[in-house]
């Protein structure tokens, strides 16, 4: 995440003591925030902004039987492990990047364009990364990577050339389906979620009484708790039903 542009003036090794006294001196709440934003383990916060759910969240659907099972430690860890063994690497972005790469690019990114793209037989290209691609943006300083809250400035600077300005440098908008709307506002969305719901709650590994209150009232839950749910019931019974069905769209 971006930091602000005066950091850039303060010593790393100064940065929380500075900003510990300028929080108490101010009395302002933003500049404590950033101090201990900053004290954190990378891990830390790259798992704050990829997870789906935190962990309360997650583990609220689950059969309390199980909770011993569970490792909720397993990925923080995984993720603790990539940033340190990238610790030799002074450019923090790309301590970053390099953690993505070794998991939300192969496990969630890469895995989503692979299924959908076959499923409707077409062959997807990634010609981004080529691994003499990624060889070459590793070299590159974070500076000309992102300016702001802009990301990808070298690649948008290139496309601004033959494409303009403001197509170049556009808000970034994502692929993500209007899933919360469905919820609370269409009637079909919301009858298939609570059979589907409903049905899930008879599901041995998961709480009976979390998911039947999601059932009741899924509008009420994120979507993105909910659907994970309908999914999963979908997949434990999908050789009770007939194997043509497709899910809402």
């Amino acid at each position: 995440p971006a930091v602000p542009s005066f950091l850039k003036y303060i010593p790393a090794a100064l940065q929380n003591s500075v900003l510990k006294v300028a929080a108490k001196a101010t009395n302002k709440p933003g500049l404590e925030t950033l101090r201990k934003n900053l004290a954190l383990h990378p891990a830390v916060t790259f798992l704050s902004r990829t997870q789906v759910a935190d962990e309360q969240t997650a583990l609220s659907f689950i059969n309390p039987a199980l909770y011993k099972e569970i490792d909720t430690q397993r990925y923080a860890d995984r993720l603790r492990t990539l940033f340190d063994s990238r610790k030799a690497d002074t450019d923090p972005l790309n301590r970053v990047l390099y953690t993505d790469i070794k998991t939300t690019l192969v496990d969630e990114m890469l895995t989503k364009c692979d299924r959908m793209t076959m499923i409707n037989g077409i062959e997807g290209r990634v010609p981004f990364l080529d691994h003499r691609m990624v060889e070459l943006a590793f070299t590159v300083p974070h500076i000309y990577k992102r300016s702001g809250n802009t990301g990808k400035v070298v690649l948008r600077n290139i496309l601004a050339k033959k494409l303009g300005h403001d197509l170049a440098f556009r808000v970034k908008t994502g692929f993500n389906s209007p899933l919360q709307q469905w919820l609370a506002k269409d009637a079909k969305t919301i009858s298939f979620v609570k059979t589907q719901l409903n049905e899930a709650a008879t599901l041995p590994l998961l709480n009976k009484k979390s998911v039947g209150e999601c059932a009741q009232q899924p509008a009420a839950f994120s979507a993105t708790s909910v659907y994970p749910l309908v999914c999963l019931n979908h997949f434990c019974h999908r050789e009770d039903t007939d194997t043509d069905q497709q899910l809402p769209s």
